[in-house]
């Protein structure tokens, strides 16, 4: 294995030997092969190493509190910033460091999402939600300005509605409740 480097915008990525990424396989039972659960995007930073046993009183060792942000690829950073500042009402962060690539920080809320300059991926499902506190008004101004928008829909005990930002990414309107 190699030692850790640090990647744009992320601290200490674990890279690992491409002998590793053959010896995990492929498929969605990959990353069972390594004591993960479920499938992996197949990049050998998502193969996960068995995590250690646990002793009878231990507390965990990750102890999440909220989701700080979420990472996009977009091909055209000052549209992608404008959609989600002008449309979803994000606001434009000015503390992004130079990573030597383009990319912007917005607030959406109490998360962040962080643009970077890059192909998108295929949609295949992927996408992160925005809490709304009025989903159909929401959608009404989506649609107002001329964008498509699925649903909304009920989900579970809540309801949600997609839309696409510029670069094709899919982002969830939600309603309902937003706790555990």
């Amino acid at each position: 294995m190699e030692p850790c480097r640090q990647g744009p915008g992320h601290q200490r990525v674990e890279e690992r030997g491409s002998e590793e990424v053959q010896e995990a396989g492929h498929g969605e039972d990959a990353g069972q092969a390594l004591g993960g659960a479920g499938a992996h995007s197949g990049h050998p930073r998502m193969l996960r190493r068995p995590a250690p046993p646990r002793r009878r009183g231990q507390t965990r060792p990750v102890q999440p509190l909220a989701v700080h942000h979420v990472s996009v690829n977009v091909p055209d950073v000052t549209a992608a910033t404008a959609f989600y500042t002008e449309v979803l009402g994000g606001t434009l962060r000015g503390d992004r460091p130079d990573f030597g690539f383009g990319g912007a920080w917005i607030d959406l809320g109490a998360t962040q999402v962080h643009l970077i300059e890059g192909a998108a991926p295929p949609a295949l499902g992927q996408h992160f939600a925005v809490a709304v506190a009025d989903l159909d008004g929401a959608v009404a101004e989506l649609r107002a300005r001329g964008l498509g928008v699925d649903g909304p829909v009920p989900v579970g005990t809540g309801r949600q509605a997609l839309v696409a930002d510029p670069a094709g990414n899919t982002v969830e309107l939600f309603e309902g409740p937003t706790g555990p």
